[in-house]
């Protein structure tokens, strides 16, 4: 993937035009007349809103940021992330290229700096991706993270997690994720109702499963990216500004990475503690 605008063979206010005023169809044929293809819509929507910027705004000092798959914070503000599942849409042996959450966030800062302090006749594009050591295997990734289950536990789970499939049939997918994930969803469900509970489990794993429809394409194909404005915007900052805006992820590994995880899970999350207020203060300043 180039750090350029890949331009479309119509304005965008056409295809804006067609949605507004005409028939679907419309829409759908001048999508089908650019090349290449695009796997889905949230990327045809990303691929209109940058060329709207070259059409609209190329004389303002505009940066443009695509980060590749957003994963846990590395350094700041709390490490980790939580959630788990046991059936994705995908492709086990595709390498995925994995950017730590803060990372992003500090090259947003950058950029937009470096934009606001120099002169470009192109907007800036910046593939946010990190190294080859944080593009694992989805199957490594899976494997690693069983095993950090293993060594920490998650409180509040209903059944124990020994395997995570990757599926790339999508009937095949369907038919798992029914069984596993929307059967204890729909039991659990129906007693939280009973219970004056408000049910809550089927829409979460419906909000998930968009999630994935999303992702497949990238769970699915592994990706090469150029991230030389990335390296760039590295090279910018003065040592002492890497100490709190770094964007420099080659000494970090994906095993590294992953371990934080449980710092950021469910059993860290101040809505479930029970801690005072100014006992969760004291804690965060550690």
């Amino acid at each position: 993937m180039p750090e350029e605008v890949l331009r479309l063979p119509f304005p965008v206010q056409k295809f804006i035009d067609a949605l507004k005023k005409e028939t679907e169809n419309t829409f759908e044929k001048l999508v089908a007349e650019c090349k290449p293809d695009w796997p889905n819509w949230y990327s045809f929507s990303k691929v209109m809103a940058e060329n709207l910027i070259v059409e609209t705004a190329s004389d303002l000092p505009v940066a443009v940021l695509r980060p590749s798959i957003v994963f846990c914070s590395w350094k700041t503000p709390l490490r980790g992330a939580q959630g788990f599942v046991k059936i994705y849409h995908g492709v086990s042996d595709t390498k995925i290229n994995l950017i730590p959450v803060d990372i992003v966030a500090n090259a947003h800062l950058i950029a937009a700096w470096c934009v606001g302090t120099s002169r470009a006749p192109t907007p800036f594009i910046v593939n946010c991706v990190s190294n080859e050591k944080l593009s694992p295997r989805i199957q490594e990734m899976v494997d690693y993270t069983l095993d950090l289950t293993k060594r920490y536990p998650a409180p509040r789970t209903f059944q124990m997690t020994t395997w995570v499939y990757f599926i790339k049939n999508p009937i095949i997918h369907w038919f798992f994720s029914f069984y596993e994930h929307y059967v204890p969803a729909y039991v659990l469900d129906l007693l939280r109702k009973i219970t004056g509970k408000k049910p809550r489990l089927v829409n979460l794993y419906r909000y998930i499963d968009k999630i994935g429809d999303s992702l497949y394409y990238f769970t699915a194909h592994g990706l090469k990216f150029d991230g030389s404005n990335m390296l760039y915007l590295n090279r910018l900052l003065h040592p002492d500004d890497k100490k709190v805006l770094d964007t420099d992820t080659k000494e970090l590994t994906y095993h590294e990475l992953i371990e934080s995880l449980p710092e950021g899970a469910c059993f860290y999350d101040w809505t479930q503690d029970k801690k005072s207020p100014q006992s969760r203060l004291k804690l965060s300043k550690q």
